[in-house]
């Protein structure tokens, strides 16, 4: 995955628009859903439980079919890219101790995967407004960039993929 710039404003709206129309979408859908269904099948006296679930489920069924139909609009490219760039970091968390590590050991491949790492989460803490342990992030950094510094190897966040992750265990 290649990092980009993202217009923090445009993905902000964008972001905030869409939550909300989800969230509106799945309010409407499940209370829709759920009264037809109550209405034709439901029990006037008892617990019509099932037939709620039944509408919020079917609902998400919709919503879901929609989501995967309209993804691809120019719109949603920006949630698309952060979405996605949150997913890879996971990837990374997950070995992260290890790729540590191995760049202890001055492993060049490590030193990729962390640049990458660094880079990515500046940018998603930074379009997150999520400011309170960018400090910490900063350490790391300096500190990353001071290995690398001392052993003359100049770490691409470009040449990072997540097959890199694979010899980290």
């Amino acid at each position: 995955m290649q990092l980009k710039d993202i217009d923090k404003a445009t993905y902000r709206q964008h972001f905030k628009y869409t939550t909300f129309a989800v969230i509106a979408a799945l309010m409407i859908g499940a209370l829709s859903i759920s009264s037809i269904l109550i209405l034709f099948v439901g029990d006037v006296d008892g617990s019509n439980f099932n037939l709620n679930l039944a509408g919020v489920i079917i609902s998400v069924v919709i919503l879901a079919i929609v989501a995967s139909q309209i993804k691809s609009k120019p719109y949603f490219a920006e949630i698309l890219y952060v979405s996605r760039l949150k997913f890879e970091l996971s990837h990374i968390n997950r070995k992260l101790k290890a790729v540590e590590k191995s760049a202890k050991n001055n492993n060049t491949t490590a030193f990729d995967v962390l640049a990458f790492y660094y880079q990515a989460t500046r940018q998603v803490w930074t379009l997150d407004d999520n400011m309170l342990t960018m400090s910490e992030l900063n350490s790391k950094e300096s500190m990353f960039f001071d290995q690398i510094n001392q052993v003359n190897f100049q770490a691409d966040a470009s040449r990072y993929s997540r097959d890199l992750l694979t010899q980290f265990s």
